[in-house]
């Protein structure tokens, strides 16, 4: 529209590429918890890692909010292009104990998840289509990269001392979370039509 389109010939599809998540909604959410040795009893609490400039301080600061929650399991899931050595460095010098994880798919994480978090990555709105509780980090002073708090579908850290009250109402107060929750709900009800919506313009648009 900036660019001087009509506003009528714009069509928003959604992203077919998100439309694959539907075959991890139903996964069997204990049969992972089992095979990664979590406690299914425990909050899960997961960082969907990005190779970006400030990861190291990030994580560190992640680390120092966990720190006054007991009995959080931290879950580390790697980047593509990470292979975990600054994670294990930052996890030996905190004296702290994470699981680090590869192979296994960021939906799969975020499923099986109490609470995923991020910085500024896509993992945020799988999360979502996995109704699973999403909290994002921005301790810069640049606006968000990924606005999902003004979303409605995320919730904003940017201090170190918030980590733990906002982690403990997310996991622990359903009122907290409310607006969340029903947000969520109408993000993830386009799941699966993005494809559709696009074969349909194409069908239009060539005359069928």
């Amino acid at each position: 529209i900036k660019d001087g389109k009509i506003p009528e010939s714009i069509v928003v599809t959604g992203q077919p590429s998100f439309d694959q998540l539907k075959q991890y909604v139903d996964i069997d959410r204990n049969y992972y918890i089992e095979k990664l040795g979590l406690n299914p009893d425990k909050p899960i609490f997961s960082f969907m890692s990005q190779p970006l400039g400030d990861r190291e301080d990030t994580l560190r600061k992640i680390v120092t909010g966990l720190k006054e929650i007991p009995n959080i399991q931290f879950v580390i899931k790697l980047h593509p292009n990470e292979d975990g050595n600054v994670q294990r460095m930052i996890l030996e010098e905190m004296n702290y104990n994470a699981l680090i994880v590869k192979e296994i798919s960021a939906p799969i994480i975020s499923k099986i998840s109490t609470v995923t978090s991020t910085v500024s990555s896509t993992t945020g709105l799988e999360a979502a289509c996995m109704d699973t509780h999403l909290v994002y980090f921005n301790f810069s002073d640049k606006p968000d990269f990924v606005p999902y708090q003004d979303m409605g579908i995320g919730i904003r850290i940017d201090k170190v001392e918030d980590i733990k009250p906002i982690l403990e109402s997310v996991i622990n107060d359903k009122e907290f979370t409310k607006n969340i929750v029903h947000n969520r709900k109408e993000f993830t009800e386009s799941l699966g039509i993005a494809a559709k919506n696009v074969a349909e313009v194409i069908k239009e648009v060539i005359g069928e």
